[in-house]
């Protein structure tokens, strides 16, 4: 649905806006002064304040040009605002999907060997420090310098598994 607002009465009321509203500021914050001044230079005299009133037209009148200042400078203010938070928020995302994704992977390949009832070989051993996907005959964790893990024996049959296997290949005794 498009809007039924012309570009140029848009350009129309974002120039009064812009204009109008500095304008508000401006005699609301004299409005206030004038107040204040006048409040407190009657201290210490008989004569009460008089231009007291001027508090209750100046508050409603800056807060008006302030309110139309920033609906004025909207479209600016969110520009900035996207250039500024756009590329943290980029790089931000981009750090998570990195990290995460050998976790991704393997859970992909939990709920792939689950559906097909086949058991993947694994492709990389994972580092017991960082969690860094590694050669399967990586000494030691290429990010951190972590040793890696070598074999392990199933303390029931014997066999040797390899080094991250949370279970025995032949029997299925927990290895850990």
């Amino acid at each position: 649905m498009r809007d039924p607002m012309s570009q140029s009465e848009h350009r129309e009321i974002r120039g009064l806006l812009r204009t109008l509203g500095p304008i508000l500021i401006a005699a609301g914050g004299l409005c206030i002064v004038i107040a204040f001044v006048e409040f407190f230079s009657k201290f210490g005299g008989m004569e009460p304040p008089r231009l007291f009133w001027l508090f209750f037209i100046g508050g409603p009148m800056l807060i008006a040009g302030l309110a139309m200042t920033s609906a004025g400078f909207a479209g600016k203010i969110a520009r900035y605002y996207g250039r500024e938070y756009g590329p943290a928020a980029s790089t931000t995302f981009n750090e998570i999907a990195r990290d995460s994704r050998p976790g991704m992977r393997e859970i992909g390949g939990v709920i792939r060997e689950t559906l097909t009832g086949e058991v993947s070989a694994p492709t990389a051993l994972l580092c017991p420090g960082c969690g860094e996907p590694n050669d399967l005959d990586a000494k030691f964790c290429r990010s951190c310098g972590e040793a890696m893990p070598g074999e392990v024996a199933c303390p029931a049959c014997g066999h040797r598994s390899a080094g991250d296997a949370r279970f025995c290949d032949e029997c299925g005794t927990s290895l850990v």
